[in-house]
């Protein structure tokens, strides 16, 4: 079961959702930051973006990537 990073109110609000998915067996353990109908999957061993969906990290909104790194994630 994936685990939510809690948001700030305003990120929240902008639709900013991060998922931690450490267990599940076909896939390495990753970050799934997801905007509205975007999504992204940031690799916590290698920190890397996972195909697919692929994408951009400069997409990601600073302020969503500085709490994940904060955290100890990337």
């Amino acid at each position: 079961m994936p685990f939510d990073l809690p948001m700030p109110r305003k990120l929240k609000a902008e639709g900013w959702k991060v998922k931690i998915r450490e267990k599940e067996r076909v896939e390495p353990p990753h970050v799934t930051v997801m905007h509205r109908a975007d999504e992204w999957r940031l690799g916590l061993r290698d920190k890397q973006l996972l195909l697919p969906p692929g994408g951009r990290l400069r997409d990601i909104d600073p302020e969503v990537l500085r709490i994940i790194r904060r955290t100890g994630m990337s």
